[in-house]
């Protein structure tokens, strides 16, 4: 059973941050691993058979590792201006840019008792993302490589 809201204010702030936004419920039945959705489907989805299954595990994969050689190519073209921002980053607690098409925000919520969530959005012509990361206690042991790969996801084209 979750805790009640203001316990986890109380004794986890940043899990309470993290759970900001998050329906209590899901508002449809959850199939795991894979699912099939759309008109004529029973409740509008059901899970995916077992060789449905596999081409959406390969075509996952590919994609991934598209958008992982799309970060790594964004590291290298641009590392002067990720690894600036993340240590402005760490040493500001925010941090806005523009890396080609996208224009990053960033900021670092710090708690009382030390934790923190990285919270990082970015738009572009192609749409708009957020993303919440809990980061340990001490923001510099993420470091600024571990920023610079955050800064860098935001900004690559899916």
């Amino acid at each position: 059973m979750p805790l009640p809201r203001i316990l986890l204010l109380i004794f986890d702030p940043a899990g309470a941050e993290m759970e900001k936004g998050r329906p209590s419920r899901p508002r449809a039945p959850m199939h795991r691993g894979a699912a099939v959705y759309g008109p004529g489907e029973p409740s509008g989805g059901r899970p995916a058979t077992v060789a449905e299954a596999q081409v959406l595990a390969a075509s996952a994969a590919t994609h991934a590792g598209r958008f992982e050689e799309s970060v790594e190519a964004l590291l290298r073209r641009r590392s002067v201006q990720l690894e600036a921002a993340a240590d402005e980053l760490l040493r500001t607690g925010s941090v806005g840019l523009r890396l080609g098409a996208w224009e990053v925000e960033a900021r670092i919520i710090r708690f009382w008792h030390g934790d923190s969530v990285l919270e990082i959005s970015s738009r572009s012509d192609a749409g708009s993302r957020r993303g919440r990361t809990r980061i340990p206690r001490d923001p510099r042991r993420l470091g600024r490589e571990g920023l610079t790969h955050y800064l860098a996801h935001a900004a690559t084209d899916d």
